[in-house]
């Protein structure tokens, strides 16, 4: 009988240990086979086949967007070799072009020496040539052949394993059937290695935060059952970790591979991608389970017992968020085909703060920046599915702050000048009291509802640490843009929003645009107390001044709770058209000790147009003053 293996010990001496080059060698050859069978299935017709971007575009548009090096090698190429080159390319095999690249790679070792530790490993020192394009940079000579670095790799590896040798490396079952795939599931391997790798996800595992982030994929995840691994996971690491627990039932890298893709009991289990957001309590109660004493087994079950309950509670909530976003989505199908008037619609609404950037933001950081506080421009996205756009509201930290008012006066603003027009909304948004889950939110839909601006709405809280939604995909396009632009003014960050993608749209408020919807709706409404608790609240026309509130998904009682102190207000002038009565916030500032600094020691790094708007003389600096108006409003 087999010894109960304990994940966590042998996780992480399986992550300390490097990948040899054999595993390098057998990676690339199992993306080499990816790679054939795309071919293959384009050649039946099975794939659309993409029209190749000839090698001297390619050149030309990597040139266009940033050097490869200092030295920027692709410049003094010249074109009329270029273009020989691509035609040689052009008429190679994969093999033949493998051939080409070995030996070219081989030519280009200086020399080669061994480590000084015990494990000896030999090292190649390179020097890229290639006539008659002479030396050049190890990015200009991928660029040149049309290789992705892991190909690059797989090469220089297969030079130290094979003593220099320009025999392309290939697979072992070449020009012959195999049935390999038979005798694993005759051995038992095939059911030990699924059972391994299904305790080891269920052990370290994570189940979908809601959005697909492999290897850069914004596509949203559909699937709330998706289970992630560990960003510090590769497939050479479970298969090492899989050698040791079951050496007796031993597998090649490539078999292992093939079956972790086709199997489909596998299917959900994918790897991570690095530096993405984890959720707290997942983590800190996997290592309270970790940490429990062998004979404690009383302790351990409550606390697997309360990771299941959160796991259970947040795929539920993610189910219902991808069920109403599809309905929106029909319905908006549906209005384009006139099926459905617009009074039928149900609008689903994503809102949630960004990440502020600071300012001023250059490609290329200048050292002396890194250490200042800088000044924060601001971003609260609202994702409408009906109209398919992010509008992202933008301001300077010292025109207002993030709040409830913030959040009810951008959330009006939407809604006022939306083009789509229905009645019903339903609304998704994180957990963040003081933003979006308090007492003066839920007044605002009320009276929403109260004044028949509204016929019913609906806001549902997401899971603590499963918050992912549309919007941060938004909000993500716009930070990549971010790289490669200089922002110095709200402008600036506009124009990066809008180009970032088609469905952001970009809107530069100011104080004006905050209005105090705090205190205007505090003379008609109470407080609503313990709605931390609550995760979904629901406004219907059929009672105005109520709300019924539930725990979560799998809650099926609703509490029904008063906030309008009385029906009176529902004929008082002011209360129906409390919009023409609201004042402006006005203009915040900035703390005196921060901007004294700012204009000290940033203005020098902030080009000279915009050192005032930026890094103003808090001595001699004097708010603006603009002109007040409305706030808008819709019948």
């Amino acid at each position: 009988m087999a010894m109960k293996f304990d994940f966590d010990n042998v996780v992480e001496y399986s992550l300390n240990e490097e990948e040899s080059e054999e595993d390098i060698v057998a990676e690339y050859m199992e993306d080499a086979k990816v790679d054939e069978e795309y071919a293959e299935r384009c050649l039946l017709g099975t794939e659309a086949i993409e029209e190749p971007i000839s090698l001297v575009q390619k050149v030309a548009d990597f040139i266009s967007i940033s050097p490869c090096c200092t030295k920027n090698c692709c410049v003094s190429w010249n074109e009329s070799d270029l273009a020989n080159h691509t035609e040689d390319m052009k008429h190679l095999s994969k093999n033949e072009k493998k051939l080409v690249l070995l030996t070219v790679l081989r030519n280009s070792v200086t020399h080669t020496k061994s480590t000084r530790y015990s494990a000896q490993r030999q090292r190649l020192s390179l020097s890229f040539r290639y006539e008659p394009f002479g030396i050049m940079c190890p990015a200009a000579f991928r660029l040149l052949f049309d290789i992705r670095i892991k190909e690059l790799k797989g090469l220089l590896a297969h030079l130290k394993i094979s003593s220099m040798s320009i025999i392309p490396p290939q697979h072992g079952n070449r020009r012959r059937q195999t049935h390999r795939h038979n005798n694993l599931t005759d051995r038992g391997v095939s059911e030990k290695l699924i059972e391994f790798v299904l305790a080891l996800s269920e052990s370290q595992g994570e189940f979908s935060p809601g959005r697909h982030t492999k290897l850069g994929n914004t596509k949203e995840d559909k699937n709330p059952d998706m289970l992630w691994l560990p960003a510090c996971f590769t497939q050479s690491s479970i298969l090492r970790m899989y050698d040791k627990q079951h050496p007796e039932f031993s597998i090649s890298r490539t078999a292992f591979c093939l079956l972790l893709k086709n199997e489909q009991r596998l299917q959900h289990i994918k790897i991570r991608s690095s530096c993405t957001d984890m959720c707290d309590f997942c983590e800190l109660q996997k290592r309270k389970i970790a940490g429990t004493k062998s004979h404690d087994e009383v302790k351990a079950e409550k606390l697997t017992a309360e990771l299941l309950s959160h796991q259970k509670s947040y795929q539920g909530e993610r189910a219902l968020y991808n069920s109403e976003r599809e309905q929106s989505k029909l319905h908006n199908s549906e209005l384009r085909k006139r099926k459905r008037t617009i009074d039928e619609c149900i609008e689903h609404i994503s809102m949630d703060y960004g990440q502020s950037i600071a300012v001023p933001h250059t490609t290329d950081q200048l050292g002396g920046t890194f250490y200042l506080h800088m000044r924060n421009f601001l971003l609260f996205g609202i994702f409408s599915v009906l109209e398919n756009t992010q509008l992202c509201y933008i301001y300077d930290e010292r025109e207002a702050a993030k709040g409830a008012n913030e959040v009810i006066s951008f959330l009006h603003d939407f809604l006022s000048n939306r083009q789509i027009q229905t009645p019903y909304i339903r609304i998704h948004a994180d957990n963040c009291r003081g933003h979006n889950k308090n007492k003066y939110v839920m007044w605002y839909l009320v009276w929403l509802v109260s004044t028949g601006r509204l016929k019913r709405a609906e806001i549902k809280f997401m899971i603590k640490g499963h918050t992912h939604f549309i919007v941060d995909s938004g909000i993500g396009h716009t930070k990549r843009e971010l790289r490669r632009s200089d922002v110095f003014c709200l402008d600036h960050w506009a124009e990066v929003i809008n180009i970032s993608a088609k469905t952001n749209k970009a809107k530069i408020v100011n104080s004006n645009d905050v209005y105090d919807w705090k205190k205007g709706l505090s003379h008609y409404y109470e407080a609503f107390a313990g709605i931390s608790k609550f995760q979904h609240f629901v406004v219907d026309s059929s009672e105005p001044g109520w709300i019924w509130a539930r725990y979560g998904v799998d809650d099926d009682i609703w509490k029904k709770r008063r906030l309008l102190i009385s029906d009176s207000n529902l004929y008082i002038e002011e209360f129906r058209c409390l919009p023409k009565f609201l004042s402006t916030v006005g203009f915040k500032g900035g703390k005196f000790e921060k901007e004294k600094e700012l204009f000290e020691n940033l203005r020098q790094y902030v080009k000279d147009e915009w050192r005032d708007e930026l890094c103003p003389d808090p001595e001699t600096f004097i708010p603006p003053v603009r002109e007040k108006h409305l706030c808008p409003d819709w019948a």
